[in-house]
């Protein structure tokens, strides 16, 4: 009788301990992932982000969103929402596959004019950040010597993971 009562005790523990164990280890995996960058530009070349700013060209053909990930411990995702005005475009899941991955979607505009944002959820749709944008007919990118800063300080990044490049 104790044999079983022991063997009960163990089985319980067993049932209850384990469940809470690996959701703990799910959120724990899930609370480190961050987004460390995340910007719309025009092109992405060698896996960084070309000509970013806030304001585009509406004779672009296409915006990119790039997204630097840190802190994946496991193999996940994000997802790109875009939206024009308030209405959502496209939804572009992306696989998150090392501690640092970059990654992007993209956008063809299609003679779009107007504000536009680009959200990014976990892979349980908690919003992680969010980027805004604006496409005016006929303007330049503003912010040519900023948008160049950043570009340069991306590109000497040391980034040891390769990523899956996404478009729409």
């Amino acid at each position: 009788m104790k044999n079983f009562f022991v063997f009960m005790v163990l089985l319980s523990l067993f049932f209850v301990v384990l469940p809470v164990l690996a959701q703990e280890e799910t959120q724990e995996a899930q609370e480190v992932l961050t987004i460390e960058q995340v910007v719309i530009c025009t092109s992405i070349e060698d896996r960084n982000p070309v000509g970013a700013g806030v304001v585009f060209n509406s004779n672009l053909e296409k915006l990119y969103c790039f997204t630097k990930v840190v802190g994946a411990k496991d193999t996940t995702s994000i997802t790109h929402v875009w939206y024009f005005g308030e209405n959502e475009v496209a939804r572009v899941n992306l696989a998150v596959r090392s501690s640092s991955w970059r990654t992007w979607s993209s956008k063809t505009l299609g003679g779009w004019i107007g504000k536009g944002r680009v959200e990014v959820l976990s892979e349980t749709g908690e919003l992680l950040t969010k980027v805004e944008f604006e496409v005016q007919k006929g303007s330049e990118s503003l912010g040519e010597a900023q948008e160049e800063e950043e570009t340069k300080e991306v590109q000497e990044a040391p980034i040891e993971e390769s990523t899956q490049p996404t478009t729409e």
